[in-house]
């Protein structure tokens, strides 16, 4: 299932709307559910913010694909992409990770799904590779 959304921020809470839909009927309980949300609510907020120029317009495209073992999305934008260099996944033992303002939205994303993988190429757009296992037991 795909949706093409505009990038504004006027359309991040339609995002969370479809996206909690989804959620909900993908069958994962509702802590794994939240913490999905909240990673794909922030790589919908950095498409909003970083991909496009001021005065470009663009669009985010949410995928989602459900299987026995696991749910997807695939968060893409045709926009800059990102600079190579602040692809680091953000490392909670580097110091240096710690103290950067770049790359804790991507540490998020990382850490609240089980699946995380962020491709870029500049000039063309990012895609952002998110997972949540199923069937796995929720601590409460």
């Amino acid at each position: 299932m795909k949706f093409l959304i505009p990038a504004k921020e006027e359309s991040l809470p339609y995002i969370s709307e479809v996206c909690t839909g989804i959620l909900k009927k993908s069958g994962i309980g509702h802590q794994d559910s939240s913490k999905t949300l909240l990673a794909i609510e922030e790589a919908a907020i950095n498409i909003v913010k970083y991909a496009y120029d001021p005065g470009i317009e663009g669009d985010i495209e949410l995928e989602f694909s459900l299987s026995d073992e696991k749910f997807s999305v695939y968060v893409r934008d045709q926009g800059k992409g990102i600079d190579p260099g602040l692809l680091k996944i953000y490392d909670v033992d580097d110091e240096e990770s710690i103290i950067s303002s770049h790359g804790r939205g991507f540490f998020l994303m990382q850490a609240m799904t089980d699946e995380f993988q962020i491709d870029s190429i500049p000039g063309r757009g990012t895609t952002i590779f998110l997972s949540k296992h199923l069937g796995g037991l929720e601590c409460l």
